[in-house]
């Protein structure tokens, strides 16, 4: 080998360790820069900010999969056919403060049991099936023969309503933030947790002031059927409640999905003070099931009238009775509302208001309930059949009335209006009692401008007491049986002159919207 040739080697090889240096600083330097940036731009509190907020996002995330899954009760009401499982149902832990009754610790994700009121967060829900016992709804007919006609108060400790009063020393309850004091969930009677003795515990409950609207357990006896393949437990036979003479059990039907979910609402309330049994829901069972009740108790005692309250707007009023009269129900129950619909124009008239707050107190509610004197209510057949000139073979359909119908503007209101409520976006996005009331303006403004049912005297007929009525100009005819229409006007105070309107006098009225001209 030459000596040039050794030069060029090894001035090539001092050039590849400069090379390799060079890189070498440049990675250094490229690493210097990051760890600055690393260092600077993350500091210990952002650190801390950042790591908090993906907590708080896997929190939210979290209880967003629980309340979904939970929004439904996780358990069914029947059990073993004498008692029933807790029927759980999240708790709004901002308006509302609660304690676990298995692990004694706040509440900050749980659940509460709308029949006895017993409180668990999601750790402790299972215990609770297991250790704490709910209300006993039924009895089987070998124990009916067995067990005496009455129960023990069954004492639910803590979580108490603001404002409860001591049944002992007349003093406020669970003024303290922890699990103290106690309430049957039976008669709702408060006690303290210093006022409570041995003898307290095992004395027999009487039921409370709403005994007369409750159905013992003991009254009830239950039998086991199968049903698709299944094993259930169903009511028997209701025997009479002995030691209440004014006994007229109280039966609650609403559906649950009513409303803003204002029918579940209803739901707790009543399974709270009431046998759970006597609440229908009837999105998860038949209204003639509910209705049964009625039938059972008629079998053994004519003379017992159930008090039927019906939760939900006039269309589920009148489909209670259409119910009860298919039925043949003899006694006749009587039937109160509690105004959860858009116009309530039946329970405007009948005394039961426009609407319903949740506000009001349930001591008011019971109260009006027991108060209530019974009315007569005219029903009417409608009948509805095609006009033969016109050669088509349609059906004829029938009817039963109970506030009104009409032919005109306000039917095609009527109509757009139910044709909405029936889409699915609609029932999710907007079950709202306010958004109904704008959506049913918004329609009769629009129809009121537009004029499609103008010159309606020339296409009808109206006969009154067999004589022919000479129509003028109008839009719309409408046949009442109640002074209440379209959300509460009240049509006989708005003018004088008129004769009074009777619910009950076997009388209709006729009213007619006359043309307008702009």
């Amino acid at each position: 080998m030459s000596l040039f040739s050794i030069f060029v080697n090894r001035r090539h090889r001092n050039q590849l360790k400069i090379r390799r240096n060079i890189h070498h600083l440049r990675e250094i330097a490229v690493q210097s820069v990051m760890e600055g940036v690393s260092i600077t731009s993350l500091s210990g509190p952002i650190q801390v900010t950042l790591i908090s907020g993906v907590f708080v996002l896997f929190w939210f995330v979290y209880s967003l999969v629980k309340h979904i899954r939970q929004r439904s009760p996780m358990t069914p009401l029947w059990s073993d056919g004498s008692h029933a499982c807790h029927r759980w149902k999240l708790i709004a832990i901002i308006t509302h403060e609660a304690y676990c009754n298995v692990c004694e610790s706040l509440i900050v994700n749980g659940m509460f049991c709308e029949c006895c009121g017993t409180c668990a967060d999601f750790g402790c829900h299972k215990k609770a099936d297991n250790q704490l016992v709910c209300k006993t709804l039924s009895i089987s007919k070998t124990e009916s023969r067995l067990q005496k006609k009455q129960l023990s108060h069954l004492w639910i400790r803590g979580n108490l309503a603001t404002h409860s009063v001591c049944d002992v020393c007349n003093e406020e309850c669970d003024e303290e933030s922890a699990l103290v004091d106690w309430k049957c969930c039976w008669c709702q009677r408060c006690v303290h947790q210093n006022c409570m003795t041995p003898e307290a515990k095992t004395e027999d409950c009487d039921f409370g002031k709403w005994r007369t609207c409750i159905v013992p357990p003991f009254c009830i006896t239950h039998k086991k059927v199968w049903s698709k393949g299944r094993r259930k437990f169903v009511v028997d036979s209701v025997g009479n409640f002995e030691d209440e003479p004014n006994w007229k059990p109280l039966i609650v039907i609403t559906n649950r999905k009513s409303g803003n979910n204002e029918g579940d609402q209803i739901l707790t309330i009543f399974r709270t003070i009431l046998n759970p049994l006597q609440v229908i829901d009837i999105s998860e069972t038949s209204l003639e099931s509910g209705l049964e009740w009625c039938q059972l108790l008629s079998k053994s005692f004519k003379e017992i009238s159930v008090r039927i309250l019906v939760a939900a707007g006039d269309g589920t009023v009148g489909w209670v009775l259409d119910t009860i009269l298919k039925l043949k129900l003899n006694p006749m129950p009587l039937v109160g509302i509690i105004p959860l619909g858009t116009g309530n124009d039946l329970s405007r008239i009948l005394g039961w208001g426009q609407s319903f707050s949740f506000e009001t107190s349930i001591d008011h509610v019971m109260n009006k309930i027991l108060t209530a004197r019974a009315v007569e209510l005219d029903r009417w057949n409608v009948r509805l059949s095609a006009n033969r000139s016109l050669g088509i073979p349609l059906p004829s359909k029938q009817y039963l009335m109970n506030n009104y119908f009409g032919v005109g503007v306000d039917a095609l209101v009527a109509l757009k209006f139910h044709e909405t409520r029936k889409s699915r976006i609609y029932n999710y996005l907007f079950t709202n009692r306010i958004f109904n009331k704008f959506l049913y303006l918004s329609y009769g403004t629009k129809d009121l401008l537009e004029r499609k049912c103008k010159n309606l005297n020339e296409k009808i007929i109206l006969e009154m007491d067999g004589q022919q009525v000479e129509l003028p100009e109008l839009e719309s005819i409408i046949v009442l049986n109640i002074s209440s229409w379209g959300g509460g006007v009240d049509i006989w105070g708005l003018g004088g002159g008129a004769p009074k309107q009777y619910i009950n006098d076997k009388k209709l009225e006729v009213l007619a919207h006359m043309s307008w001209k702009v």
